[in-house]
């Protein structure tokens, strides 16, 4: 009788123990697989949010409210010079091709439309064009460019007048007029601008 109790005592431990270890091996698999789980989905949700935050930054960059998908897309010859290259005083050819990036990027990135074409004063397109020019007065690809970065305005300038966004339309034709003063075009927006914005509404 007693061999049977001590019998069934030492089965009830060995069973107790077997379920210990089967417990802490079904652990051992599913924690690192629930954490993995959650790594993934925080990993997830911080990239969301920083997809948030640079979609947030570009759309506070663009030019205007809504772009018009004609001027193109950014690819990978439409970047900005790092500032590791930027041009040496009197190298007129350097200053030419930094000055053709920034057009080309300000005018053409749908992202960041605008940028470096006139601002900041010193190392935009407008300003290096212009140095060229102080330097070289008849120098046809500088001046080409300062007419591009016009009509560029020109056209924002335009659609904003014509949807009657007088306050746009200003900005976009003075802008505009920072790289080529004399565009009657321009002018004759800046001034049906002016217009817009003084006119008093008709009372019915």
């Amino acid at each position: 009788m007693f061999k049977r109790l001590v019998a069934a005592q030492n089965f009830a431990f060995h069973r107790a123990f077997a379920a210990a270890i089967v417990g802490a091996t079904v652990a051992q698999v599913i924690m690192p697989s629930a954490l993995a789980a959650s790594s993934a989905s925080a990993s997830v949700a911080a990239g969301a949010g920083d997809s948030g935050r640079v979609a947030g930054a570009s759309m506070g960059a663009s030019l205007g409210s809504g772009g018009d998908s004609s001027a193109g897309t950014s690819g990978p010859d439409n970047s900005l010079p790092s500032s590791a290259d930027r041009p040496h005083a009197g190298d007129v050819q350097q200053i030419l091709a930094h000055a053709d990036a920034y057009k080309q990027y300000g005018t053409t990135n749908q992202d960041d439309l605008g940028r470096k074409l006139i601002f900041p004063p010193g190392d935009c397109a407008v300003d290096l064009y212009r140095r060229v020019l102080a330097v070289d007065p008849g120098n046809q690809q500088a001046k080409q460019g300062l007419r591009d970065i016009a009509a560029f305005y020109t056209g924002y300038a335009q659609k904003k007048c014509d949807q009657s966004q007088y306050d746009a339309c200003k900005v976009q034709a003075q802008d505009g007029l920072l790289a080529d003063p004399d565009n009657t075009t321009l002018k004759k927006l800046l001034k049906q601008a002016d217009d817009g914005l003084h006119a008093v509404p008709s009372s019915h």
